[in-house]
Formats: C-alpha cells, sequence, structure tokens
C-alpha cells in the first residue's frame, strides 16, 4: 500500500459541486483505498492504496460520478512527490501565504510551457516545476489574476487545481507513512476524563447545531455589523480550531509513540490563523460549514478516545485546549451573536451554559483544570450581565487555583466585577 494525496477539482466552491466528505471518504472506500482522510471541504484526501497512481485517479473520478454524481478532476501525488513540491519551492524568500501551487494532471511539454511565458501580470508571478505551476501572488488569491489566466483550458491543455502553501503543508504532514497508516484505535480503557471531555465536545456540537441553525438564513449569512463575519464565519471559525486541536491530539499521539516527545506548535499570531483559517472558507454556503462543522467534531471525538489516557492527564495543552477550542469557544461566539441581536436563541444559550456548568462542576476534572474552568463559566456568566451567577464561580476557581487572581485583573471579561475581585 502507497500513501497517496488525492487533490479534486472544483467541489464545494461557491455552492457547486457539493459533495459530503463522510460520503467522499465511504467512496474511497468503495474502490479498496484504506485509512483514509479527508482535510477541509475543498476536496482534499490522503489515503492508502495499491493501484498505480494514474489507476488510482481514474478510479476515484469514475467512482465519485457514480455515487456522489460530481465529476471532478482527481490529481494524485505521493508522499515522497508532495515532499519534493515542497522542497522545490521557487520563492524560498516570498511570505509563505502568497505562495500557492497548482497541480497539473501531466507534466507540461515545452511547447505548452513556452505558451505560458506570454502570460504576465506583476508583481505576481509563476514557474512551472514538473507537473506544478507554482504561483506568487504578492496581493492575495481573491484579488490576484494569474491564475485565471494561468489556469484555464485554452492555455493549459491538462486538468489542474490549486492548493494554498499551508494546504500543501498539511497534506504532506498527514501523508507521512509513518504517521497516519498508524490506525487509529479508541484506548483500551476509557477513561472518566476522557468520558468528560467527550460530554463537552458533544454538547457544544449540539449547542452549534441549534443556536447557528435555527437563525433566519439572511441573517446567518450576512456580517452582524460593517465589516464584522456573518454568523456563518463564526461557525466555521469554531469548526476550524476544533480541527486544529484534533490534529494537536494526532501530532502528541504519534509524538509520544514515535519519538517520545511533545508535538510542535504553531507559533504563529492567532490573528494571523484567524485570517488564513477565514479565507479558506469564505464563500463556502451554510450547509457546506454545517458538514465540515460535524465531521470535524466527529474526528476530534475520535482523536481523544484514541489518546492515551495517561498523556491526556500529563499534557495541560490537550486538556485546555479542548476546552478553549470547544466549550469555552463556543461561548465567546455565542455571547458576540446575542450582543448583536440579530434573533440568537438567548433561552438555549442559557441551556448550554447551565450544561457545561454541571460537567464542569461535577465531572472528574483535576482541581486545575475544574479551576479553569469555572473561570470561563464566570467570565461568561459576567458577559452576559449574569453577574450572581459569576460571583460564587469565581470565589471557587480563585481557591482551586489562586494564581488566576492575578489573571483576573487584567481579564476584561470581568470588567463588571472590576471592584469585586479581591474580596470574592
Amino acid at each position: 500500500m502507497t500513501r497517496f494525496v488525492a487533490l479534486l477539482r472544483g467541489i464545494n466552491v461557491g455552492g457547486r459541486a457539493k459533495v459530503a466528505m463522510p460520503a467522499l471518504r465511504e467512496t474511497c472506500e468503495s474502490i479498496g483505498c484504506t485509512n483514509v482522510v479527508t482535510y477541509i471541504q475543498s476536496g482534499n484526501l490522503v489515503l492508502s492504496s495499491s493501484l498505480a497512481a494514474p489507476r488510482l485517479a481514474a478510479a476515484l473520478e469514475a467512482a465519485i460520478a457514480e455515487r456522489l454524481g460530481v465529476e471532478p478532476s482527481v490529481m494524485v501525488r505521493t508522499h515522497s512527490e508532495l515532499a519534493d513540491v515542497l522542497a522545490n519551492n521557487p520563492f524560498p524568500d516570498a511570505d509563505a501565504a502568497t505562495v500557492h501551487v497548482a497541480f497539473l494532471a501531466a507534466p507540461l511539454d515545452a511547447k505548452a510551457v513556452e505558451g505560458l511565458r506570454s502570460v504576465t501580470f506583476p508583481p505576481e508571478e509563476f514557474a512551472v516545476r514538473g507537473a506544478e505551476i507554482y504561483l506568487h501572488l504578492p496581493n492575495g488569491m481573491g484579488r490576484a489574476k494569474l491564475p485565471a489566466a494561468l489556469l484555464n483550458g485554452r492555455r493549459l491543455p491538462v486538468a489542474a487545481t490549486a492548493r494554498n502553501w499551508r494546504t500543501v503543508t498539511k497534506l504532506a504532514e498527514m501523508s507521512a507513512q509513518t504517521r497516519h497508516d498508524w490506525p487509529m484505535k479508541d484506548s483500551p480503557a476509557r477513561d472518566p476524563l476522557v468520558e468528560d471531555l467527550l460530554a463537552h465536545l458533544r454538547a457544544t456540537r449540539q449547542a452549534e447545531r441549534d443556536v447557528f441553525g435555527r437563525l433566519d438564513p439572511a441573517v446567518r449569512d450576512r456580517p452582524m455589523r460593517a465589516g464584522d463575519w456573518s454568523p456563518k464565519d463564526h461557525q466555521a471559525h469554531l469548526t476550524a480550531w476544533k480541527g486544529r486541536q484534533a490534529d494537536r491530539y494526532e501530532a502528541a499521539r504519534y509524538e509520544a509513540a514515535r519519538l517520545g516527545q511533545e508535538a510542535p506548535t504553531d507559533a504563529r499570531e492567532d490573528d494571523e490563523i484567524n485570517a488564513e483559517l477565514q479565507a479558506i472558507r469564505a464563500d463556502w454556503d451554510w450547509e457546506s460549514v454545517a458538514a465540515e462543522a460535524d465531521e470535524v467534531s466527529e474526528r476530534l471525538e475520535a482523536a481523544l478516545k484514541a489518546i492515551d489516557p495517561a498523556l491526556l492527564h500529563s499534557s495541560d495543552p490537550l486538556v485546555g485546549g479542548t476546552f478553549g477550542n470547544g466549550p469555552f469557544h463556543a461561548l465567546t461566539h455565542f455571547g458576540w451573536l446575542v450582543e448583536a441581536k440579530i434573533g440568537a436563541d438567548d433561552g438555549r444559550i442559557a441551556m448550554f451554559v447551565d450544561e457545561i456548568e454541571r460537567l464542569v462542576s461535577d465531572g472528574s476534572l483535576t482541581a486545575k483544570d475544574r479551576g479553569t474552568g469555572l473561570y470561563n463559566m464566570a467570565c461568561a456568566h459576567a458577559l452576559a450581565g449574569r453577574l450572581d451567577r459569576a460571583r460564587p464561580l469565581l470565589h471557587q476557581a480563585f481557591g482551586l487555583r489562586p494564581e488566576l487572581r492575578d489573571w483576573a485583573k487584567e481579564d476584561t471579561d470581568l470588567d463588571s466585577l472590576r471592584g469585586e475581585l479581591t474580596g470574592l
């Protein structure tokens, strides 16, 4: 079995050629592919197959057309080929966020390459390397003219699909044999902490379905304020960070088993990451956003169930990140929906607050994690004006984690209680 990346052209773009990721994975499995993983909704597959690359691409195109009713072109690369794409970047000094790669169905001959040389839109530039065209777009893909001019059937004699550098890097990582051919199975014995975290994640996803799903579609798809995200964007954002948390679980599990060390973290600023994640999903419709939310939630649960409980108990970033990218993240965004007065279901949000508070208070969290949880719940209550509920939770949190008192002094979520913090 060889590990491949398959790139589908033109699915889930602008509401066209809609494909659900679970159905796409099942389609891959129907032709004998194993260890199938999807990455975001834009048609990225990582899988194992005994077929050669050309036969695999043809088999995938035929199966997708037959089972799913869409006919995307499929470009296939092995892990080593994708690693070579990264190593041979002709724009090494450019900001990675401005570099994209167009993957071709076959290499261009000399005549075809020569025919592209007349396409110029400075400061945009491109370079052909085998079956890939590298694009350097200093002003971003959204305003670029070069991709449309290059990647059309008049100039390009073969099918092509483009991915940004971040996605290419992620797919190369996911397709590494030593990591993703290692089956993900549940831990032999389920741990109370694992069960508690799963309960938090499931409650969060159900609340997201209810709160975002019940909004008027016209309201859900437009910015809440001038220059702001739409509620649909907020759901996509919550999902993207859950996906990053699932990546952390998978990386931690791999690093602990193979190398005995912690997985690397992304050192970029949150604003930079958020901008990239939002740009990927900016033109998705609600159905695609909701489908990814379900898919990523399932992946995060699977990654949590597969982790060694001893590793989980010893890792503050894993436990804290599950809360921070799960229920507490959702609470923050729900609060913004309420502030915007766009018709969010206040009663359902209040039910979610109560449910998470109960899970934090009654679960099997360590004193440190419970203190963090109660503190975050207190912040949610304070932001919503429920000061009588925030005070006792803060008191409990400070008792469990005294160091939170110093953090609270600078926390703007607690501005409404600023004069009372010393006495709590």
